[in-house]
């Protein structure tokens, strides 16, 4: 009888502590999924954080290449402006496109090869068509722009055809400048010289970059 208590006893004993020892495995099971779940959000955080770094490391990168690109293709720039290349064909013809652009819209322009010369209120106004005058910085900053951007050899020919839209705003600008002090004098001379000298070529530039590179050709 006292053997059958302590029988039964025991495997109340056991039955309890293994009731304990599930419920001790569930609650571990839990906090391990819990940290398992932890360890994968973290996974995730470290990895995505890895892929920003990444496309930054390969933006910047990309960014370093075009300026090396860039200034290896403005060696001809560089050249022409240290050897002083001769470009006095091309003063007398922008000379020309000028002036009889300024005639062709009523103003009595004078030339005297790359010199124009137009009346003004109370006298006259004069100015050569220097070598700086030609839009040919512009051209080529235009070009090596081009040819530093990734792009087929195809597509980079069409860039081509953005040349004389240069030429021409280069003739426009020169054109309003002596029609200006035609009308209004030199009082603003300097201001509108250096707004559309300076940064309205540099404008144009690169929009006209920015169009060439946003147009599909395929």
């Amino acid at each position: 009888m006292a053997r059958n208590k302590s029988s039964k006893r025991g495997k109340r004993a056991q039955t309890s502590s293994s009731k304990r020892i599930k419920k001790r495995s569930r609650s571990e099971r839990v906090r391990d999924g819990e940290i398992y779940s932890k360890l994968g959000e973290t996974k995730k955080m470290v990895k995505a954080r890895l892929e920003r770094e990444n496309k930054l490391d390969k933006k910047l990168s990309d960014l370093l290449a075009f300026f090396v690109k860039f200034n290896l293709f403005l060696i001809p720039f560089y050249l022409i402006s240290y050897y002083r290349i001769d470009l006095s064909s091309f003063e007398y013809m922008m000379a020309n496109a000028v002036s009889g652009l300024l005639r062709a819209t009523g103003v009595n322009a004078l030339q005297f090869n790359n010199f124009i010369s137009v009346a003004i209120p109370g006298g006259s106004f004069g100015g050569f068509i220097m070598w700086d005058c030609t839009g040919w910085k512009s051209a080529l900053v235009f070009l090596a722009l081009v040819l530093s951007t990734p792009a087929d050899w195809i597509k980079r020919l069409t860039s081509l055809a953005y040349i004389p839209i240069i030429i021409l705003f280069n003739i426009l600008r020169i054109w309003f400048v002596f029609s200006y002090v035609h009308v209004f004098g030199i009082a603003n001379y300097e201001l509108i010289h250096q707004t559309l000298w300076s940064y309205g070529m540099i404008v144009v530039v690169l929009a006209l970059w920015v169009a060439w590179w946003k147009i599909d050709i395929s």
